[in-house]
């Protein structure tokens, strides 16, 4: 007979044994391979060709990532390759093939502008987040193994044998509910079953193998909202018809619009994952080299799993079994005491492991640290200096000075490197547009005393609103007053993000946590990755900055009523005049939703005066709309952007950012080109969420986790998001609900540092108080030198700078006499590189370039340039507008945008050079000059030539002078900027009638000597109104 004690020693055992593999095997995935997989000795190296890649590497996962580079080294495609790691939830990722693990399991040969038959090979990673499950699970199970559930369970039994059967059959139900949708939200797949048995096929379930209807070669099959197929049984009746499966892509989809009947409805389960419907419909021919989209309906994970908790919850109070009775730290019972006790060292072991870890894959990480003065002393002095102002000092002014000394310390690779904020490249929007920006308003700022909205440098005129901070005060003063560009835009940065970090401690204090988990909280929340990473835009430091104090005006609006009222009219004066316009939209949503829900819970409604709040909104959305009425003129001659954009919103899989760096991969690779929008991770801090400490801070908690699922479900495609998008006007040209990003961290923040609260005080030791501290230091100073490390050569920071430098060095070549006419690139690399708008300001911004990269182009310009490049502006979000080789360029329209002057990418660049003289030839550049062009100000044309007057004084972007003399007879005068309402013009002082010329500018001259000015001047109310007007009104 077998003894008990023995059974529940092994199982116990088996436990342990399997939780200290599964650790080991979530921080060292590689592991797996040189555990679990076959001996690499007897492996067959094979030709790599474009005939046999598909052969090689496959689903049959027969080479590791080392394999497959060697075998690609020795073949045609060596230099023309790229390694990506396959995404948990694509068509080719499978849970089942434990032999695909780290190993090549997919590839594909692509062809776009930039190369010609590049192999793309895909690693099937190692699935961190079901290791995280099961870990959970065998914590749960060795709880229950050692007693631990014993007491709480044998009262929750008495409570449930006491239940009707209809409640313990619910009970049941709902506890295996949450086990299915827990299992499969990080299985995150149906599985698809096919068979040849034709009566499995019904209105509920469909795993039968479809009948193919149409069989003729390169044939489109019926797919359908039937969903007939699994993707992969699409795929092989794509190949049985002969379509090459390079030329296969299977896609989401995600159809927008409330009650829309193409939607497929999320109740619909048997379509779950599978194919329901194609770019082309059902027997259409194709060709042979034509793309075909496959169309799945996928599984809605995280809507499931998070019903299934509110289920279980409705009808079980789980907590009285989970939590520990006799503690003095209230977690769960499946949690070590020893865990517990040390959490702060767990804590400095995960933000050490954090640290060697991108110090080991990542080559010239250690460069950032290497005779770093800064860095070292913020690491070792840093955490000791706050710990001793926070213990000592408990005035809310020193609030401020740890918030300056930890803001600054933690940048400090900028310093030690001379970098300017606007240097580091995190997004290529950076490189091409708020660098480039940034430098022409310092320049603007020392020549002129002010900063202005009209540029003619970019896209024949175009009106920096909405996003530029053109007229922000501070950032005007800022930029006068410092000596050089990169002190001018770092202390602007600086003093954004320090009083920011400022005021979010002084919110925390409000709402009751202690000072020093409110400095901690703050510091979490300003070097969160989201804000490491958009804090390199020249808009969001004034938006970061008028959410904190927004906040601060909230909870001390009772208190205070005077100064939350001027704080919140303030906040909003600086976000519209120094943020993105989105942004100013979602700090206006997000207030009015904090104001809602805060009602519902009493220690939050008491801290608010609703009377004074609700006045200083009204206030402040005057102000705002006052200052961003220029923007609606914008929106009223839009080109290339409507509101069917293709807008980003977050999917379930983005919120695993929340514990994933985003930086590195699961192989130790760089991402190069990481999504700054699903930048979700806060700092190592964030495993005191996972201690499951239970506090006394319940009204923050429950606000939280409320607050967090109405933004994300904002911030997701869903019905009613849509419905409401679709009806708010102006809500539909919103590209990008990803940028509620932050508000999403905010809420994460306030809920980890309750818990984070509640563990320092029990502990109350000082040794606890300064590791803490020193670990969030170090994660943030680990993860900023990551991402801002111009040496690491994968990261696009890198590389986008060293072209930085490059067009500096071209600047030389660009000494061109065109004040009166527009140079454009042609044959451009891509839309980025290398002579592209709006970087060409780089090069020189006295040159009026023809290029534009901007998110809302005028119709006019786009229309016009059309005319010359056929580079497609792109989908969604910015638009380029540039020519890239082997893209049509037609010269002989050059004329529709005043072009003078063409510098040509030597490399495959072929255009009629008939009419144009070489100027210059530099590095792979070539310079050319028109022989006859349109000038840009001109009086017209007479025997065969251009008169120019007398003479042009540009004292500013928006003041021309402009002195005709000797006019022979009446006529007219162009100006050939795009048109705007708000350019004036006063012919020998008396106001005249500006013209739309053809989308550009003209006015009426009469003979002899006139003076003409052209002021613009985008505050005139009356023309404001007419434009607001015109928005609202026009569909």
């Amino acid at each position: 007979m077998i003894n008990k004690n023995f059974v529940l020693n092994f199982c116990k055992t088996t436990v342990y044994v399997l939780l200290i593999l599964f650790s080991a095997l979530l921080f060292q995935p590689n592991l797996y391979s040189s555990l679990f997989l076959e001996n690499r000795s007897n492996i067959e190296y094979k030709n790599l060709t474009l005939d046999t890649y598909e052969d090689i590497l496959n689903s049959e996962c027969k080479y590791s990532i080392n394999d497959a580079e060697l075998m690609i080294k020795n073949s045609e495609f060596n230099g023309n390759s790229e390694l990506r790691i396959l995404s948990t939830d694509a068509v080719e990722f499978s849970y089942t093939k434990f032999s695909c693990f780290n190993k090549i399991s997919y590839s594909d040969v692509v062809t776009d502008s930039e190369v010609e038959g590049k192999l793309i090979y895909y690693e099937q990673p190692f699935p961190r987040r079901t290791i995280v499950f099961i870990i959970y699970s065998l914590l749960i199970v060795g709880a229950i193994l050692s007693d631990k559930f014993k007491a709480p369970l044998g009262q929750t039994k008495d409570v449930f044998y006491n239940l009707s059967i209809l409640k313990k059959v619910s009970i049941g139900l709902s506890v295996l509910f949450l086990i299915l949708t827990s299992f499969m939200f990080f299985y995150n797949k149906i599985p698809q079953i096919d068979s040849n048995v034709a009566y499995l096929s019904s209105n509920y379930l469909t795993i039968a193998k479809p009948k193919q209807l149409f069989t003729d070669p390169l044939t489109v099959p019926l797919f359908d909202n039937k969903c007939k197929y699994s993707p992969e049984n699409a795929i092989q009746a794509l190949e049985r018809n002969g379509f090459a499966k390079s030329n296969i892509k299977i896609k989401a989809y995600q159809e927008k619009g409330i009650l829309n009947p193409k939607a497929i409805s999320y109740l619909d389960f048997k379509c779950w994952d599978r194919i329901v419907g194609s770019t082309y419909s059902q027997g259409t021919k194709l060709k042979n080299n034509d793309q075909i989209n496959l169309y799945y309906n996928p599984y809605p994970k995280g809507l499931l799993w998070i019903i299934s908790f509110l289920v279980l919850f409705l009808s079980f109070r789980i907590k009285d079994v989970l939590y520990k009775s006799e503690s003095r730290f209230r977690t769960p019972q499946y949690i070590p005491n020893f865990l517990i006790n040390n959490f702060h060292i767990f804590l400095l072991i995960v933000t050490l492991y954090q640290f060697f870890t991108f110090n080991f894959y990542i080559q010239e990480y250690y460069l950032a640290f290497e005779n770093n003065i800064l860095n070292l002393l913020t690491i070792f002095f840093v955490p000791f200096i706050t710990y001793k102002i926070i213990s000592s000092k408990k005035d809310k002014k020193y609030l401020l000075l740890v918030s300056i000394i930890l803001v600054v310390s933690s940048y400090s690779y900028l310093f030690s490197k001379g970098l300017s904020i606007n240097e580091i490249f995190t997004d290529v929007d950076v490189y091409q547009s708020q660098l480039p920006i940034s430098i022409l308003q310092f320049e603007q700022a020392k020549d002129y005393g002010e900063i202005f909205t009209w540029n003619s440098n970019l896209g024949s005129g175009y009106q920096l609103a909405g996003q530029y901070a053109s007229d922000s005060l501070i950032r005007q003063l800022i930029f006068q007053i410092s000596p050089n560009f990169n002190f001018a835009t770092n202390l602007y940065f600086l003093l954004h993000v320090s009083l920011g970090m400022f005021f979010i401690a002084l919110f925390m204090r409000e709402i009751g946590f202690s000072y020093y988990s409110s400095v901690i909280g703050a510091f979490v929340f300003f070097t969160s990755n989201q804000i490491i990473t958009w804090i390199t835009f020249l808009h969001y430091p004034a938006f970061i900055l008028s959410f904190s104090m927004i906040m601060y005006a909230l909870i001390i609006s009772k208190k205070n009523y005077k100064l939350s009222s001027l704080l919140i009219i303030l906040s909003f004066y600086i976000s519209a005049t120094g943020a993105h316009l989105q942004n100013l939209v979602f700090l206006f949503i997000y207030l009015i939703g904090f104001l809602i829900l805060a009602y519902f819970f009493k220690e939050l409604r008491d801290k608010i005066s609703y009377k004074f709040i609700s006045f200083s909104i009204l206030i402040s959305g005057i102000l705002s709309l006052y200052l961003i009425m220029p923007f609606f003129e914008l929106l009223n001659n839009l080109g290339d952007r409507v509101g069917s954009d293709n807008a980003k919103y977050f999917i379930a899989d983005d919120l695993v950012n929340f514990v994933n760096n985003r930086i590195l991969l699961d192989s130790g690779n760089v991402i190069s080109n990481y999504s700054i929008n699903t930048q979700l991770f806060i700092s190592t801090i964030i495993v005191f969420i996972f201690l499951s400490l239970k506090t006394k801070n319940k009204t923050i908690e429950k606000f939280s986790i409320y607050s967090f699922i109405a933004i994300y479900f904002f911030s997701t495609n869903n019905p009613l998001q849509n419905f409401i998008v679709e009806n708010v006007p102006g809500l539909s040209l919103v590209s990008n609900w990803q940028r509620t990003a932050p508000f999403l961290i905010f809420s994460v923040v306030l809920y980890l540092i309750s818990k984070l609260d509640e563990f320092v005080l029990i502990q109350d030791k000082k040794s606890v108080y300064f590791v803490i501290l020193f670990s969030i230091i170090f994660s943030s100073i680990t993860r900023i030198n990551a991402f801002y490390n111009i040496d690491i050569n994968e990261l696009r920071s890198s590389y986008l700078y060293s072209h930085t430098e490059q067009l500096r060095d071209f600047s030389k070549n660009f000494n061109l006499p065109g004040e009166n006419s527009r140079i454009m690139s042609v044959c451009n690399f891509n839309e980025h590189l290398h002579i592209t708008p709006d970087s060409n300001l780089i090069v020189n911004n006295d040159l009026f370039w023809t290029g534009l990269y901007e998110s809302f182009p005028n119709i006019n310009y786009t229309s016009k340039f059309k005319t010359i490049s056929e580079t497609p502006p792109g989908i969604a979000g910015g638009r380029y507008y540039t020519h890239v080789r082997g893209d049509e360029f037609y010269p002989e329209n050059l004329d529709n945008l005043n072009v003078e002057f063409i510098v040509a990418r030597k490399e495959g660049c072929e255009f009629d050079k008939n009419n144009f003289i070489k100027l210059k030839d530099f590095d792979n550049y070539e310079i050319y000059q028109k022989l006859s062009y349109v000038p840009i100000i001109n009086l017209g044309i007479k025997n065969d030539e251009y008169l120019i007057p007398y003479e042009i004084n540009r004292k500013n972007p928006e003041l021309i002078e402009i002195n005709i003399k000797n006019f022979e007879e009446d006529g007219y005068l162009y100006f050939n900027e795009i048109y705007s309402a708000y350019w004036n013009v006063y012919i020998n002082s008396k106001k005249a009638e500006l013209i739309n010329n053809d989308g550009f500018m003209s006015v009426k001259i009469n003979k002899g000597d006139s003076q003409v000015i052209f002021i613009f001047d985008n505050r005139d109310l009356n023309q404001n109104i007419k434009s607001l007007n015109k928005f609202l009104t026009n569909d």
